[in-house]
């Protein structure tokens, strides 16, 4: 039997969570539901009004965090203790218009595809009759692409965060981020990057709550100035498709600095690469590479690369596999050059708090970006190692005692 999983994640939105969970019972769908409530760890009433709802609506489980550990972490723990074969995740301050999920089923269905997004996004502040703005998707009857994610003229970003999409989806895309907050950003990336096919739903509508008293996570990320910090985590996923013109300018980008929206931040500055020549963006036939295995495989035919778009292609491929040492030799050939950055700074500082054991994937991003908030080093050419990353990695050790 067919059933739709409905996840919501929440932190601190008792104003906001039963409009949003009230609208699913709107949605006139013909097969099974569930819905399951997550409480990341909020501090205001939230976690009470989730048993009161849960006592209130039929379908309805809450699940808990004892501590806050971001949207991703929210969502992948209601998907893995869910059981549909469709997966949806609501905002807790957003809310599903009647009957889109039942036309996005059925969408699904006609397309035999992955994954359906809406072919609009509303935006409202506190009633969803006094709309304030609205992005649509102008991709209808062609499957979107990745291409999209970076072309004005497209805009298939703009309803890809929020989607319906099959569990084999979400199993193959290696579900939702931890070690940063722009988790369904990052989804929608790795879920194109990897052959899945997703199609745009006429007729389906999303609203979604903006100027809200509560922060979202993709505010508190970006108030704390971690707007192209987590886009570069982004990117590292799809990497492997892009040319090496591209792959130098993300290895230079200042990621600690630069990081105001839309004027400087990475992801600003690598759409306007891609508009300014899409003819050399990605690598020819990237096509090859869309599937689960596609970074292993494109490194795999590029061999012992001794450039730098090749040598950083390799070091995140190897941090990905947990193979840090080797990862470390990779930056070491770098520096060796005289060549370095704040992206290889922080990777390397991402290595070695690894390399401790101490701590999980979300927990070693975090204690590495502790660890090189403080620092801003600048370019020096000398034979072994910058320095500046010399005496870092000295330090590093001696904190971590590694």
């Amino acid at each position: 039997m067919r059933k739709i999983s409905v996840i919501i994640p929440c932190y601190n939105c008792e104003r906001t969570l039963e409009v949003a969970l009230s609208s699913v019972y709107d949605q006139n769908l013909q097969i099974a539901f569930e819905i399951i409530m997550v409480d990341d760890g909020s501090t205001d009433g939230t976690g009470e009004l989730m048993k009161l709802l849960e006592k209130k609506y039929k379908y309805v489980r809450c699940l808990a965090h004892e501590k806050n550990r971001g949207g991703g972490a929210a969502r992948n723990t209601g998907i893995r203790q869910s059981d549909g074969d469709l997966i949806f995740c609501l905002d807790s301050d957003d809310v599903l218009p009647a009957g889109s999920l039942a036309k996005m089923i059925d969408r699904l269905d006609e397309k035999k595809c992955d994954g359906v997004v809406f072919e609009k996004n509303i935006y409202f502040k506190d009633d969803i009759n006094s709309p304030l703005s609205e992005a649509a998707n102008k991709v209808s009857e062609t499957p979107l692409s990745l291409t999209g994610l970076f072309d004005d003229q497209e805009k298939s970003f703009m309803t890809l965060s929020n989607f319906l999409y099959a569990r084999e989806a979400y199993t193959a895309a290696g579900g939702y981020p931890e070690h940063h907050s722009f988790d369904t950003q990052h989804f929608g990336y790795v879920f194109l990057s990897r052959g899945l096919k997703a199609y745009t739903c006429p007729g389906a509508f999303y609203y979604i709550r903006i100027g809200y008293k509560n922060r979202t996570y993709f505010q508190r990320a970006y108030e704390a100035g971690d707007m192209s910090i987590n886009m570069y985590l982004i990117y590292e996923d799809i990497i492997h498709l892009l040319s090496p013109r591209i792959i130098k300018e993300i290895f230079y980008f200042d990621i600690f600095q630069k990081t105001k929206m839309v004027t400087d931040e990475i992801a600003a500055y690598i759409n306007s690469l891609y508009a300014a020549d899409k003819n050399d963006f990605f690598i020819q036939a990237h096509e090859n590479y869309l599937q689960p295995d596609g970074f292993k495989r494109r490194c795999e035919s590029i061999g012992a690369s001794e450039d730098l778009a090749g040598l950083f292609m390799e070091a995140i491929c190897l941090h990905k596999d947990g193979r840090y040492s080797e990862a470390l030799e990779k930056y070491q050939k770098l520096a060796a050059e005289g060549i370095d950055s704040k992206v290889m700074y922080f990777n390397v500082m991402r290595c070695m708090v690894a390399l401790t054991g101490k701590y999980g994937k979300a927990e070693t991003e975090k204690e590495a970006l502790k660890i090189s908030g403080s620092m801003r080093p600048k370019k020096q050419k000398v034979l072994i190692l910058p320095p500046k990353l010399t005496a870092t990695l000295v330090k590093i050790k001696n904190i971590l005692k590694i």
